[in-house]
């Protein structure tokens, strides 16, 4: 399900609507992960009408080294037999190749207007990623609409080809879901209307990343949990108490976030304790106390700093903290002690 993306959509609409008209355009979603940039893809060409051809391809990272990928995918329906070899990685692309490429499209959409989708353009692999930026250079009185997604962060985002399409674009930068949006997944996904708390939470932990969200409400509906104030408020605590790791409020826990953050039953990736040891002063943890993953990050910083801390408030004029003595070589002599051996007196 699609949520709040109604504007993004809306600009999609009005970019197709001005390809009818003989009007190029280009938008470029952009978002970090899990935010819905390819959901948003896929439910702009959906349902096309009658009069819109769509094209798309989708880039991946284990396909980057295949030359004209992504060219193939978009082009390659608009002739029976697909495209022929254009050339590799090394072969520089000649002026005849990228234009011949162009007039195939231009062709197309002269008689119906094309609307091309392409996802994950980080990962366009770098001859087709040369073509799209040929071909945003140059798609002036053609009927096209070129939609593309990029990831925040990724390395190739910052590609000079890459670089030259946004400019040439105009960007869409996909926001979170609001506290409403999060309640309609809630009630996608649980089927119920979800207790302010609940929703509350769900969304301060997921910080309305759609991905993050869905993944925590599959795990809560296999579970059988139902977004009630129960699960807001629960009174198990989730991480060792404050007392446990001997220092005050170090790692008190938020019911409110370990509600509905999976455990480590769910989450094998967290299976020790806050500290180096598994049990702690009494401290045992399991599949029902485990600590969620907030905790465990907050217990385990608090513990480094109480060692910092205990190391440097012994290394005082009063008490200073001597070096380990070196380890003594295999055949070396046992260093004399500076101490002098009592003497037994004479009986």
């Amino acid at each position: 399900m699609l949520y709040e993306r109604e504007s993004e959509l809306a600009r999609i609409d009005a970019a197709v609507r001005q390809a009818r008209e003989g009007r190029s355009s280009v938008l470029l979603l952009t978002g970090p992960l899990g935010i819905g940039r390819s959901t948003l893809l896929q439910e702009a060409g959906a349902a096309p009408p009658g009069d819109l051809r769509v094209l798309r391809a989708n880039a991946a990272p284990m396909e980057q080294d295949f030359a004209y990928g992504i060219v193939h995918q978009l082009l390659g329906p608009l002739l029976s037999d697909g495209l022929p070899a254009l050339g590799d990685h090394e072969a520089p692309d000649s002026e005849a190749v990228l234009h011949g490429l162009r007039s195939l499209l231009a062709d197309a959409s002269a008689t119906v207007p094309v609307l091309l989708l392409v996802d994950d353009l980080q990962w366009v692999d770098l001859p087709s990623l040369r073509w799209l930026a040929y071909l945003v250079r140059r798609a002036h009185g053609m009927r096209v609409a070129l939609v593309c997604t990029l990831r925040d962060g990724d390395p190739r985002a910052e590609h000079p080809l890459v670089g030259d399409l946004a400019d040439a674009a105009d960007l869409l930068h996909l926001a979170p879901l609001s506290l409403d949006g999060t309640r309609a997944l809630i009630h996608h996904h649980l089927g119920e209307v979800a207790a302010a708390c609940y929703a509350q939470a769900c969304h301060d932990t997921c910080g309305g990343n759609p991905l993050f969200l869905q993944s925590v409400l599959r795990d809560q509906a296999v579970e059988g949990h139902r977004p009630t104030p129960s699960r807001s408020t629960g009174s198990a605590p989730c991480a060792p108490p404050s007392s446990a790791i001997g220092w005050p409020g170090a790692c008190t826990p938020n019911p409110v976030r370990c509600a509905i953050w999976p455990r480590p039953s769910r989450r094998s990736a967290i299976t020790a304790s806050p500290t180096s040891s598994s049990t702690t002063r009494g401290w045992t943890p399991s599949a029902t106390s485990g600590p969620c993953a907030p905790c465990a990050a907050s217990a385990c910083s608090h513990a480094r700093t109480r060692r910092a801390s205990s190391t440097a408030s012994c290394a005082t004029p009063s008490n200073p903290v001597s070096p380990s003595p070196r380890a003594r070589r295999p055949g070396s002599p046992r260093p004399r002690s500076s101490i002098a051996p009592a003497v037994r007196p004479r009986t």
